[in-house]
């Protein structure tokens, strides 16, 4: 008898397939109905197997039309729009399949479902993490990649806890982690939970965050990641209760710190390429600098990880996207100061003292 290990003998597409063959919603090619493989043509879809896409209609937003013998082709209307939201994410329980190969885990960084899940037995021993089988506790799973020590190389973990003597984020301070906002609950169960109704209790496993009108109005008909809290009055971790907000106001708040963060990028770039001094003293001094831009630019939220918008409007960047910018700052008005050097255009933050080489001389610089 051979002995399967999912990790070391399957493909990335046969690992996801063999947790699809449950966790995915479909239907037979002939049958509009929900039925797993191995029911509809009564032949196992074993480990290995990868031709779930061949064996079963595989359900979306949008459902492809049905073929039926000496009937001709016609759409199920119901079972895409009830089950999916617009851009793509599952609406219903189940569609954990549909949402990981959408994803960048799955298309960009070659992660299946078994990197974060385990296949036999209990991989933790405590709740909520052993219901799942999860490798390790979210946190530590998430940050394990996600860091610069990490395989993705990013400062996500980093940015979002702050660093030494830097403040950590807002939402960290409240003990939010990353599948709270990453893998926000925008699915239902269904049948009725609380209530009445059926609860948003499962989580988004594509991990991309969306917003209640992104995609346009048309399509409004989507539930964003951040009202997974804000607007359910989900109780944090830590006991707090997040401000209630609508999705005009969620997006808004993201869109103005972002708006923010590359406007900064762009007024200390700017200001750097005036720069007409060519001394090697110089050119260190500016692509120093743009080491600090590149940080956040590799963060990817574009200051949404550390920054908080004051009651009035104001964005205001904290820990690490705050550190970068002033280095990025010291950098480029030292390189303005060298001979020769003639820079013009917006200072970013005027430096009227002398200044020292900041060292060390990058952001987020690892201690260890």
């Amino acid at each position: 008898m051979f002995i399967i290990h999912g990790l070391r003998d399957l493909s990335l597409d046969q690992q996801n397939q063999v947790c699809g063959q449950c966790h995915a919603r479909l239907g037979g090619k002939a049958l509009p109905i929900l039925a797993f493989p191995d029911v509809l043509d009564h032949k196992h879809f074993l480990p290995g197997d990868s031709t779930l896409t061949e064996r079963a209609r595989i359900w979306s937003y949008i459902v492809p039309p049905t073929t039926t013998p000496g009937t001709p082709p016609s759409t199920t209307i119901g079972q895409g729009f009830d089950n999916f939201w617009p851009d793509g994410r599952g609406k219903k329980s189940r569609t954990q399949w549909q949402d990981h190969v959408g994803g960048p885990h799955a298309w960009k960084a070659g992660a299946s479902c078994m990197t974060c899940h385990a296949f036999h037995g209990d991989a933790v021993s405590k709740d909520p993490q052993q219901q799942s089988k999860l490798r390790q506790p979210p946190k530590e799973l998430c940050e394990s990649c996600h860091s610069q020590s990490g395989s993705t190389k990013q400062p996500n973990r980093e940015m979002y806890a702050g660093g030494p003597g830097l403040a950590s984020s807002q939402h960290a301070d409240q003990g939010v982690e990353c599948v709270d906002c990453h893998m926000g609950a925008v699915g239902q169960r269904m049948t009725a939970t609380t209530a009445g109704k059926a609860a948003f209790d499962v989580s988004f496993h594509g991990m991309w965050i969306a917003y209640s009108d992104n995609p346009p109005a048309t399509l409004a008909d989507a539930r964003g990641n951040c009202e997974v809290c804000h607007t359910d009055q989900r109780i944090m971790t830590n006991g707090t209760k997040p401000p209630p907000k609508t999705a005009v106001e969620l997006l808004d708040y993201v869109r103005k710190i972002q708006e923010s963060t590359k406007a900064a990028i762009a007024k200390i770039q700017n200001r750097a390429l005036t720069n007409k001094s060519k001394d090697s003293k110089t050119v260190l001094q500016l692509n120093t600098a743009q080491a600090n831009l590149n940080t956040i630019l590799m963060d990817g939220s574009m200051g949404v990880h550390n920054s908080r918008v004051t009651p009035n409007g104001i964005v205001s960047p904290q820990g690490g996207i705050a550190d970068c910018l002033r280095l990025a700052n010291i950098w480029v008005e030292l390189a303005c100061r060298q001979p020769g050097a003639n820079c013009t255009g917006a200072i970013f933050n005027p430096i009227s003292e002398q200044v020292a080489e900041p060292n060390p001389p990058a952001c987020l610089t690892p201690t260890n």
